[in-house]
């Protein structure tokens, strides 16, 4: 089966964390895997690494994604992407931004930030 990929360069940093955690439980709801485009640029110059770990069932990519399996991203919104996927979602909305929920809270922070402390 095909990986789940997402293209999210045209977004800034928390809007992709959103883009991340929605495919995530999409890519865990139909056992696929998931890649998501993370092309640094003057929407979000900032590496995903710079803030957290790279969680086990994600790869990145710092290049544009290409193909028929590219999730894009225009217009994003977590209740429009439940509207736009709820069929291979197989979850309810609320129960869908639960699980999103849950997917932000388990990012796990880049050790340099835990070792610097508050700013």
């Amino acid at each position: 089966m095909d990986a789940i990929i997402a293209q999210a360069s045209e977004w800034g940093f928390g809007t992709r964390i959103f883009i991340l955690a929605a495919n995530q439980v999409l890519a865990d709801t139909s056992g696929r895997a998931f890649r998501i485009s993370w092309v640094l640029n003057d929407h979000c110059p900032g590496d995903f690494t710079d803030v957290f770990r790279i969680p086990a069932n994600v790869s990145f990519s710092s290049v544009p994604l290409s193909g028929p399996a590219v999730i894009q991203s225009a217009g994003w919104s977590p209740v429009d992407y439940w509207s736009r996927h709820q069929d291979r979602l197989a979850c309810s909305r609320d129960d869908f931004l639960k699980k999103m929920r849950r997917r932000i809270q388990l990012l796990d922070w880049s050790p340099e930030l835990v070792e610097q402390g508050p700013a």
